[in-house]
């Protein structure tokens, strides 16, 4: 359901990169019936056939394993701020400023930076953290390493110093407050704001949502229109 107008201060936040990046895991004991008895060779026999039981299966798993695709490589996230919290954003703001060339799903028309991807979990090449504040989505910092050495902000985007108007970007941005419903794969307490041309013009609540995870939040295209 969607409420327009204004928003509830938001009640949940990510408190760091770890929570984003490590999700919990849940501990599984060993199994404590591994003691036997009997004579020394009766205990090396059934302490051997376990151990080739259990090898095979080991055997088996890598084998099944090593026949599926390769799982993708978890993701730095963008950051987004408002309200004094920061979320992780949902969208991709800089490819309304960046041209990729053929295949870029953006209408960027800049050549982006030359950036060194020096991690798998950064195919972007760069970190890049927004803003929404005084009706405007701000980019408020850029990282990223060109010719072996990091740089920031003005040495990225030359021109007005930062933090600077995202004004490149007309879309929707996403802001999650709540948490994520695995079972209903529907996100709980979302903020949406209308952006044109970095201008804030509306902004929604949706007690729960499906994102349409597309790089500038608005839904995708269908039917023959889409190509």
């Amino acid at each position: 359901m969607l409420v327009q107008g204004s928003c509830p201060r938001p009640r949940f936040h990510f408190e760091s990169f770890a929570e984003l990046a490590m999700p919990s895991r849940s501990g599984r004991a060993l199994r404590a019936d591994w003691g036997v008895t009997g004579t020394p060779g009766e205990a090396s026999t059934f302490i051997t056939g376990r151990f080739i039981r259990y090898g095979l299966i080991l055997l088996v798993g890598l084998c099944l394993l090593w026949a599926t695709p390769a799982q993708a490589t978890w993701q730095i996230p963008r950051l987004i701020e408002f309200g004094n919290h920061t979320y992780g954003l949902e969208e991709i703001p800089m490819l309304g400023l960046w041209d990729y060339g053929p295949g870029s799903i953006g209408p960027g028309t800049q050549k982006p930076p030359p950036f060194e991807m020096t991690s798998s979990a950064n195919n972007s090449g760069y970190v890049a953290q927004f803003g929404i504040r005084d009706s405007k989505l701000y980019l408020d910092k850029i990282t990223g390493q060109i010719d072996g050495k990091t740089r920031r902000n003005e040495q990225i985007i030359p021109g007005p110093q930062f933090p600077i108007v995202a004004e490149w970007f007309t879309g929707r941005i996403h802001v999650q407050v709540g948490e994520y419903d695995n079972e209903r794969r529907e996100s709980n307490a979302v903020i949406i704001f209308h952006v044109e041309k970095g201008i804030v013009r509306k902004t929604d609540f949706a007690e729960r949502m499906t994102l349409p995870g597309t790089w500038n939040g608005l839904p995708a295209p269908t039917g023959p229109k889409a190509e």
